[in-house]
């Protein structure tokens, strides 16, 4: 990345890199260690990443994530337009939002394109979500009564689903076979192609329980195996709000074909603009966990953190 500003930066640490690349701060050590990213020691807990390095990985990761007919001039709510409408069964795709009008309205299209196509949709949503998904759908012409009678439009509460096997902290694995996949079967049964989104995995996440959560994405998946769907996940950026938190997120996104930013992300923006965009999510991090950067773990630790998040 040529330096044409003086605020972009002309190295990253360990943190910042973590920020500018969307993963944790362990992923980062492995990429160092596997030579993916060229880093400089300069003391016992301090390293620098060049910057161009950086910005290569971020390009690589977006063009490997991602076709390259992106849309020109809307960024995220682009590439989420457009994912929407050329679904393929097997796929799995994660949302990352801030707003819940951004997520009622990607949902509600995404459903609602498939309807209109003749496909099936399972929605399982939030008690809120489920009554502005409606409401959307009103608008879109959508008669969701008639959807639901027959069978094209199934509508499941994201509590009361996730409670039938829940295990504590953790879920049932078979238990939740057991509950999701009869309703897959009907709707796979009945339609060419199954739109499905849920948001019990942003449940589990919210309460910190993101192991549970990496687990029942992994469930989702070997569903996809024995039944052909395409489903989409989203999850609100505040429920990554600490380091422990943010550890888990580069499993979660893993665990998925495809990985969306959140709206707000500049993709089609000038280098500088991405690089403020980056400096404003340091600055955050620093208000919420000004300990954890005054003082980065050891190997030890980032051991165990990784550990942790592969067992």
């Amino acid at each position: 990345m040529p330096a044409t500003a003086a605020h972009e930066p002309a190295a990253f640490n360990i943190t910042s890199a973590a920020l500018a690349l969307g993963v944790s701060r362990v992923t980062i050590w492995r990429w160092i260690r596997d030579g993916r990213l060229p880093a400089v020691r300069l003391g016992h807990r301090t390293v620098q990443i060049p910057a161009d390095a950086v910005a290569r990985l971020a390009t690589e990761r977006l063009a490997i994530n991602y076709s390259p007919r992106l849309p020109s001039d809307d960024g995220v709510r682009g590439i989420s337009a457009s994912v929407a409408r050329r679904p393929e069964d097997g796929r799995h795709f994660v949302q990352f939002y801030e707003r819940d009008e951004f997520l009622v309205e990607f949902v509600a299209d995404l459903v609602g394109a498939g309807l209109r196509a003749g496909d099936a949709g399972i929605v399982i949503g939030t008690a809120s979500h489920q009554a502005a998904f409606a409401a959307r759908w009103e608008r879109l012409g959508i008669d969701v009564a008639a959807a639901q009678s027959d069978g094209r439009l199934t509508v499941l509460d994201a509590e009361q689903t996730l409670s039938q096997f829940r295990a504590g902290r953790a879920v049932d694995r078979a238990r939740c076979c057991e509950v999701l996949e009869p309703v897959i079967r009907r709707a796979v049964q009945r339609r060419k192609s199954v739109r499905i989104f849920g948001e019990m995995v942003a449940l589990l996440a919210a309460e910190g329980s993101y192991r549970a959560a990496v687990d029942l994405e992994k469930i989702w998946g070997d569903l996809q195996s024995e039944h052909p769907f395409s489903l989409w996940c989203a999850y609100p950026v505040d429920v990554f709000r600490d380091h422990r938190s943010a550890a888990w997120l580069d499993a979660i996104c893993d665990s998925h074909t495809m990985a969306i930013p959140a709206e707000s992300f500049p993709l089609h923006a000038s280098v500088s603009d991405r690089w403020r965009a980056v400096l404003r999510l340091q600055i955050k991090a620093r208000g919420r966990d000004a300990a954890r950067d005054r003082e980065l773990p050891m190997p030890s630790q980032r051991l165990e953190v990784a550990r942790d998040i592969d067992s």
